[in-house]
């Protein structure tokens, strides 16, 4: 217990010295670097679309009969629409909530 004691003061006592010898000023601001190659141009912000294009990729009937749909959503001009609406011009304070209907018909 003795010898565990002086083992965790001593770690405490080599970190605090560890810390205390990081402290120091800030050296002198280097050379600016060469300017970086242009970028790929991104998709249009806050373009206005007129419509909404829901394409099914998946449809699962689970083990429990509950039914899974995977889905993409676009907008008319091809470019992808989030549900949230941080990425897409949709309202981010009234997100897409999609919802699907399913029948059996015997």
């Amino acid at each position: 217990m003795h010898k565990m004691m002086g083992r965790v003061a001593a770690l405490v006592f080599a970190g605090s010295l560890a810390l205390a010898g990081c402290a120091g000023s800030n050296g002198d601001v280097g050379t600016p670097g060469q300017p970086g190659n242009d970028g790929n141009d991104g998709f249009p912000g806050f373009s206005t679309a007129s419509g909404l294009h829901i394409e099914l990729t998946s449809v699962t009937i689970n083990p429990d009969n509950t039914v899974s749909v995977r889905f993409k959503m676009k907008d008319d001009r091809g470019y992808p629409v989030d549900r949230n609406g941080v990425y897409s011009i949709n309202d981010p304070t009234k997100p897409i909530a999609p919802r699907f209907g399913i029948a059996y018909i015997t």
